[in-house]
């Protein structure tokens, strides 16, 4: 019997918090555990050309084609490192081998007075020394491209980070969606500011009634100034409460409508790997649909910082990357559509 499940193409969801982990002086080790971890090295698409698309403007890398990138840059961080590798080994092993050299040196230069053929001596003396005078250099060189191609890997995974998509590629499906973990996180770090204030109001209140037993206990008034002022502060507290309230909410409804822009493009991916399977091209309506849901998962990464920043909301720092690759992203998305603007004809007077 025929298992109905095995038709269902591939899936592999991109996990950006061990991909936001990575550092350009992670060693290659950590970097393929990290890759691996993350599911960037699941499925093999370093043979993927690049493309521009509408999307990932002029000459940029969009979606699957940003992360076939990610594991192109890391081959040639595997390839720099076991160059560097190399080099490395070779160099430790002549300087551990030098006293040796200089016996055997030594002895090569007695044989050859015997014999009288002093050119062969110089020639030995003379490959031992450019060895040990070159093997600097080329170490510098190696060490180089080492430190290029992580830097060109860190970029790679930044870009990913930064993209949110679901596509299908040689029936699996990837999906990344960067823009639902910043939502989440947000609304995690709302939530704890709102437990920190209610925990204070808390104190405040019972404050607030040590105060006015006090003041029955001595014969004086139960409202006194200091009353007054924690009655100021729970005053206070409340308001930004409610901010943080009004933004929580409309978060909330953002990841809503997020997660039905998502169920919408895994969708349309499973639809296009099923049609793929048995050998049928999407209609252009379809890939139309596509391009207009994956409009739909845009997120104001900017404006949501500026609001919680103007609410004196303390953000979590185990996303500072993926924050960083979304900020930069937009910023850079921001720049491309005022240029695009600005050299657009204006109309004849």
């Amino acid at each position: 019997m025929v298992d109905p499940m095995s038709a269902l193409p591939r899936r592999v969801v991109l996990d950006h918090e061990t991909l936001s982990s990575c550092a350009a002086n992670d060693p290659i080790d950590d970097w393929r555990r990290k890759l691996k971890n993350a599911g960037v090295l699941r499925e093999p698409l370093a043979h993927l050309g690049l493309s521009g698309g509408p999307s990932g403007g002029e000459g940029g890398k969009v979606s699957v084609e940003a992360w076939a990138e990610v594991q192109r840059r890391f081959y040639e961080l595997e390839r720099a490192d076991e160059a560097l590798e190399a080099i490395l080994g070779w160099t430790e092993l002549a300087w551990a081998h030098r006293k040796a050299l200089g016996v055997i040196a030594a002895a090569t230069l007695i044989g050859i007075q015997m014999i009288g053929q002093v050119a062969i001596l110089f020639g030995i003396l003379g490959v031992l020394i450019g060895a040990l005078m070159f093997s600097p250099r080329r170490r510098g060189r190696a060490q180089r491209r080492r430190e290029k191609a992580a830097e060109a890997l860190i970029a790679a995974v930044q870009h990913l980070m930064s993209q949110s998509f679901i596509e299908s590629n040689d029936g699996v499906i990837f999906e990344a969606a960067p823009h639902r973990a910043f939502l989440l996180r947000r609304i995690d770090d709302l939530r704890l500011e709102r437990a920190g204030l209610e925990a204070r109001q808390s104190e405040l209140v019972h404050l607030r009634a040590q105060l006015i037993r006090a003041n029955e206990a001595l014969g004086l008034p139960p409202e006194d100034g200091e009353v007054r002022a924690v009655d100021e502060e729970r005053a206070r507290l409340d308001a930004r409460d409610a901010g943080l309230i009004s933004l929580e909410r409309r978060l909330e409804a953002q990841l809503e409508e997020f997660n039905r822009a998502l169920e919408r493009l895994r969708l349309l991916a499973t639809r296009e790997a099923l049609s793929r399977k048995v050998g049928e091209l999407l209609e252009e309506r379809r890939g139309d649909a596509a391009l207009r849901a994956a409009a739909e998962i845009e997120v104001d990464v900017v404006a949501i910082h500026a609001e919680m920043s103007r609410l004196g909301v303390r953000l979590s720092d185990a996303d500072l990357s993926l924050r960083a690759a979304l900020e930069a992203e937009a910023a850079a998305r921001g720049q491309s559509t005022r240029l695009i603007a600005e050299t657009k004809p204006k109309p004849a007077p």
